[in-house]
């Protein structure tokens, strides 16, 4: 005999106390009793439709009366419910894989959907095979599918030979269990595994405010061979409770040497219904760790391949050699662009190689690198960048990318278009934040508040190393001479063509021959497609025709750049 599950039209059965008798079985399984939350979440939702109000089931109604959210909540900005979930359906089907397998009755939560479903699993005869060759003989598949696991199965056919980008995943509910395109994975854990509630909704969290970042976020495993696959572990530790505060310990490990590359303590957080000190706590430990231009993994995760041979630049450490080129400047571009190139060779269609050589590409058109054709940079940047986005909309990397391309290939209005969804991602994200308030700068409102700027001045963000020189030009066009060489003659001003340019023109305001000189010479051997046409550089830039008028004003100055650089 097979089980075969059916469901009338209703999701009630007519017996209540056959879905309470599954309800036990499944509190009663170890996997759920280490999720108290899941618990607690399958337990109110069960009773909900059992009592007639399943219909009223809404992201509101979890929250408030089972996640200890208050009235403030909002479902648009906290994914909190939608985050448990996607767990719990995780849990269920586990569960009904192997424990549950045989079990008379299924509960399932559908995708889309907060009120479950009560599936019976109706006895079916065996069907008597007719005669077959040996050559025929095939294994016998199981019957116990449900129609959302055909689907899936069909998908895995197409795509099995394909790399399964998390967006893919998401799409099918799946977990992606590897690290993809040599991004950092990270698990999030308690500690210990068998905290309380409260620390694991912490937990759970925490991991859907770093799927943000574009790492790949791997859940609370056990399983050894999943456990191999991960980068680094973040630790969620709770101390004792007062009344409604607690002390949280944060820390970040490598999973493969143990070592404590990170960690952050939180005393007295507010953990009461009312409170939302501990959304706050999260998203500040999810931009500690997480972001891209400053976060501890990446740090880290940079750091460690930073000792790679060029030779090796292959696969991961090509991957996060384009990213250290991109945010720091560390390294040369063509290296990274050859190293891409091959890289998106292999792997046409992944969002994140796009967009990571849309970024390179942008760059060496900014440069000018002699020998390369400015515009068919910025034309395929561009086309990258957009086929990225068109392959995965959402994607952190792909939107800075998107802007980037379209605002430096003389786009600004489609680039800008963007600034609602880039600000809808991490609310510290430095680089997308970065580009946005530089680019606003570049456009002549150096005078306002615009697009973050207040922020980045005060310090509220923490900037990339394409904003400072951005910082100096807003500060320039103010007349404000002493913070613009604050900033692009201090020791760790990085020498980007912007802050050498603006060194000549402050220099040259001064009077100061000599140090325009050494400027000029630096720009001239470093960027020779920056000195060899400035008016044509500062184009690329995008930058607003009073600044341009200015700032050639300057550069001509007592003629600092020689005959090789002369604008």
């Amino acid at each position: 005999m097979n089980a075969d599950i059916q469901s009338g039209s209703s999701p009630v059965p007519s017996e209540p106390v056959d879905v309470g008798a599954e309800l036990d079985r499944i509190l009663r399984d170890p996997s759920f009793r280490r999720n108290p939350a899941a618990m607690q979440f399958l337990r109110f939702v069960v009773q909900e439709t059992l009592e007639g109000r399943g219909d009223r089931l809404k992201a509101f109604t979890i929250a408030t009366s089972v996640l200890g959210r208050g009235s403030d909540f909002d479902p648009q900005v906290n994914s909190v419910v939608r985050v448990q979930a996607k767990r719990l359906r995780e849990l269920l089907e586990n569960y009904y894989r192997g424990t549950g397998a045989k079990n008379p009755m299924h509960i399932v939560l559908p995708v889309g959907s907060y009120q479950p479903q009560f599936l019976r699993a109706v006895p079916v005869e065996e069907e008597v095979p007719p005669p077959r060759s040996e050559e025929s003989v095939a294994p016998k598949l199981p019957r116990l599918l449900y129609p959302g696991h055909v689907v899936i199965l069909l998908a895995a056919l197409v795509l099995g030979t394909a790399l399964l980008s998390r967006d893919v995943a998401r799409l099918f509910g799946a977990q992606v269990s590897t690290p993809v395109l040599g991004l950092p994975s990270v698990l999030v854990q308690t500690d210990p595994p068998t905290s309380d509630e409260q620390t694991g909704l912490i937990a759970t969290s925490l991991e859907s405010a770093l799927t943000h970042y574009d790492l790949t976020v791997m859940h609370n495993r056990t399983d050894a061979d999943h456990q191999s696959a991960v980068d680094y572990v973040l630790l969620v530790r709770a101390g004792a409770s007062d009344r409604s505060r607690r002390d949280f310990v944060f820390r970040l490990l490598s999973a493969r040497s143990n070592e404590i590359i990170w960690s952050r303590a939180f005393q007295g957080i507010d953990v009461s219904v009312q409170s939302t000190a501990d959304d706050r706590m999260v998203s500040t430990v999810a931009a500690d760790v997480g972001e891209l231009w400053i976060g501890a993994i990446m740090t880290d995760a940079l750091r460690r391949s930073s000792s790679t041979a060029a030779r090796n630049l292959q696969g991961t450490a090509c991957v996060l050699r384009a990213l250290d080129t991109i945010l720091h400047y560390a390294y040369d571009l063509p290296q990274s662009l050859a190293c891409l190139e091959a890289e998106v060779s292999r792997q046409p269609d992944d969002p994140r190689l796009l967009s990571l050589l849309s970024a390179v590409l942008v760059s060496e058109y900014l440069d000018g690198t002699p020998g390369r054709n400015p515009e068919s940079d910025i034309a395929r940047a561009r086309e990258l960048a957009e086929r990225a986005a068109s392959r995965s909309p959402k994607l952190g990397i792909g939107l800075v990318a998107l802007f980037a391309a379209r605002f430096f290939a003389g786009d600004p209005e489609s680039a800008f278009e963007l600034t609602p969804q880039i600000l809808d991602g991490p609310p510290v994200s430095g680089l997308s934040q970065s580009l946005l308030a530089a680019t606003n700068i570049a456009r002549g409102h150096h005078d306002e508040d615009v697009a973050l700027g207040a922020q980045l001045q005060a310090g509220a963000i923490q900037p990339t190393v394409f904003m400072p020189p951005y910082a100096a030009l807003a500060a320039y066009m103010r007349n404000d001479a002493v913070n613009a060489r604050r900033i692009v003659f201090r020791s760790e001003a990085s020498p980007v063509p912007l802050t050498l340019l603006l060194r000549i023109a402050l220099c040259a305001t001064k009077q100061d021959e000599e140090c325009a000189v050494r400027a000029a010479e630096r720009l001239a051997r470093c960027y020779p497609g920056v000195a060899s046409d400035i008016p044509a550089a500062l184009d690329r830039y995008g930058l607003g025709d009073e600044l341009k008028r200015k700032l050639l004003a300057d550069l001509r100055r007592g003629r600092p750049l020689n005959d090789a650089a002369a604008p």
